[in-house]
């Protein structure tokens, strides 16, 4: 793994996993009008896969036999999910460019571009384009856990973005986010629970990262603030962040998270038995900012039955697809 890699934009995809390894390239956007929302993922040694959770179980698991891509797709009249692993003879990879299937991921100077070409677990087809124009954010990655084994790089926090599906049938742009985490080992042997947010403030974008680690009673706030112009490392006792507890959720899961200023949930995106995302809003009479927010419970990941569930949200793609040349794009849309 590239603890200090060269190249100032993030993990190159053809970075070093071991077995029981990860690496994800992680990106989210929100729409000008706020409607319309997308979170979309590419995995190396995909960290929520119980195909790969089972292959860890039975010894060391190769990460490159369980790559995926991961597409939500949030708003008033379209609501899609695609979440398909595939094994090594359906993956290329370069410093650059990370394709599965007919999938493709690839990284320039000043964009990331997923072209996407899947299907749900249900059959139903996604295809098209999500693109974002990136601003510097860290240049070096974090680590998360003392041992330095789970590192994060939020390359381009404050980003702008641009989705054009043709199916279904979909385009938009808004503010964007894009980082990256790898790590040595699964996440639930160094973790938790962690929770993150990411809030648009209009100038900036703040975003706090708090984990809780195995062995630790308290969690390990984390702040910073990005612009334009660059990166601010806040303290962790900034005013106006502490944590403000969630609703309990369905699952009996109690979420909480930082952000600048008192908020409420505009709409939940993700209601799982150890995820929650959930897009908020300021309480009425708060500044004005918008907030897209993560809380994972890894306790509540390690039950088998959660893992047995995954297996309905997830399609592994049992025949080896033709993976396109690294230096070539996917069907734009």
């Amino acid at each position: 793994m590239n603890l200090e890699p060269a190249n100032p934009t993030g993990f190159a995809f053809n970075s070093t996993i071991g077995p029981q390894g990860y690496g994800w390239w992680y990106a989210d956007g929100v729409s000008d009008d706020g409607r319309h929302a997308v979170t979309v993922i590419a995995f190396i040694g995909s960290v929520f896969s119980p195909a790969y959770a089972a292959a860890r179980r039975r010894g060391l698991a190769d990460p490159l036999n369980h790559c995926a891509i991961n597409v939500a797709l949030y708003g008033d009249k379209v609501r899609r999910w695609c979440f398909t692993e595939y094994g090594q003879g359906s993956v290329q990879r370069t410093s650059q460019t990370f394709v599965l299937g007919h999938n493709q991921v690839r990284r320039t100077a000043d964009s990331l571009v997923f072209d996407i070409d899947d299907r749900t677990p249900l059959g139903r087809a996604l295809r098209g384009r999500i693109s974002l124009k990136l601003r510097p954010g860290l240049d070096q990655p974090v680590a998360l856990d003392t041992e330095q084994k789970h590192l994060w790089w939020p390359v381009s926090p404050h980003a702008s973005i641009e989705v054009a599906l043709d199916k279904p049938g979909l385009a938009f742009r808004g503010r964007g986010y894009h980082d990256a985490n790898m790590g040595h080992e699964p996440l639930e042997q160094a973790f938790r629970r962690w929770s993150w947010s990411r809030t648009y403030t209009g100038d900036n974008t703040i975003v706090a990262y708090d984990c809780q680690l195995r062995g630790e009673a308290r969690v390990r706030p984390r702040t910073w603030r990005f612009s334009n112009s660059g990166a601010q490392t806040l303290t962790a006792t900034q005013p106006g962040m502490a944590f403000g507890d969630l609703p309990r959720t369905r699952w009996w899961l109690r979420p909480n998270v930082r952000t600048p200023g008192p908020v409420e949930i505009a709409r939940t995106l993700e209601d799982t038995p150890f995820y929650m995302r959930y897009l908020l809003q300021p309480t009425h009479g708060g500044p004005a900012a918008e907030s897209v927010c993560e809380y994972l419970d890894l306790d509540r990941f390690r039950n088998r039955w959660v893992q047995r569930m995954l297996w309905f949200r997830m399609r592994r793609a049992r025949k080896v697809r033709a993976a396109l040349p690294a230096e070539d794009p996917c069907k734009a849309v």
